[in-house]
């Protein structure tokens, strides 16, 4: 469900298409997880707060378990916007998740 909400939502609401969004997965010092969400620069000026919500708004709009995983992440502040290029993989592929662990 993530996918449709960077490759339908975000660009409907924002701008761009489906290779301008990406969800980078990491960790911060502490090992906490820490979610960005990669906007390519080329979408343009974006209210981060406003796409954060967006998404949160949408991935806890698809069910129970759906909606724990959005109020975890908006409690804990772990979703962030990073305006940058999506990372692509050898293979010159964009995927909707990536992470750095």
């Amino acid at each position: 469900y993530k996918r449709q909400i960077l490759e339908r939502v975000l660009p409907s609401r924002f701008g761009g298409g489906a290779a301008d969004y990406q969800l980078l997965e990491s960790e911060n010092e502490k090992g906490d997880p820490r979610i960005r969400i990669l906007v390519a620069p080329r979408v343009g000026e974006v209210d981060e707060a406003r796409l954060v919500d967006t998404f949160l708004d949408a991935l806890g709009k698809k069910g129970v378990v759906n909606r724990i995983m959005e109020n975890y992440w908006r409690e804990g502040r772990i979703v962030s916007v990073e305006r940058r290029d999506p990372v692509t993989t050898h293979s010159a592929k964009t995927l909707h998740l990536f992470s750095e662990r």
